[in-house]
């Protein structure tokens, strides 16, 4: 099949136009919305900087989604703001641990590059515990990752 030029044309204005309106789409987007986001082979999630109370035991959910058809191969990191207090944070896969940093350190507190592989359809939660000291700390955590192929086209289903 051809196309002639106005067709030619006209699909590239078309791409052209709708890739200005997701550029304007992009700036009023919060993408610090603890959700897991994706774009083409790439995900992220970012929690932006939360309040976490302090409780010694209880966790906040910094950020949290579900992959859907594909695994990730992600690299998870963590900060808060500068404390003496015990910071702890989680990577929990359908509510199971698999990954707990604790930070005793006096100074601005950043866990980078925890490497994580995210099945198809799993549940990841990145959680924070401020477990020591009398009041809230700041906690943030973010998740950067490629995007594989799917479930379906890994095991031939559909």
């Amino acid at each position: 099949m051809s196309y002639s030029e106005s067709e030619i044309q006209e699909s590239v204005q078309t791409v052209y136009l709708n890739s200005k309106r997701q550029a304007k789409r992009a700036l009023v987007t919060n993408f610090a919305n603890g959700d897991l986001n994706f774009i083409g082979d790439c995900a992220f999630m970012y929690s932006g900087e939360i309040s976490v109370p302090h409780t010694g035991t209880t966790n906040a959910i910094l950020a949290e989604g579900i992959t859907g058809a594909s695994f990730l191969k992600a690299s998870v990191d963590f900060g808060a703001e500068a404390t003496t207090d015990n910071m702890e944070w989680r990577i929990m896969l359908n509510d199971i641990m698999i990954v707990s940093v604790v930070s005793r350190e006096p100074y601005d507190l950043v866990a980078h590059g925890y490497k994580v592989i995210i099945p198809p359809f799993t549940k990841i939660t990145l959680r924070g515990v401020n477990g020591g000291g009398a009041g809230a700390r700041n906690m943030l955590a973010s998740l950067t990752a490629q995007v594989y192929a799917g479930s379906e086209l890994i095991q031939g289903a559909i």
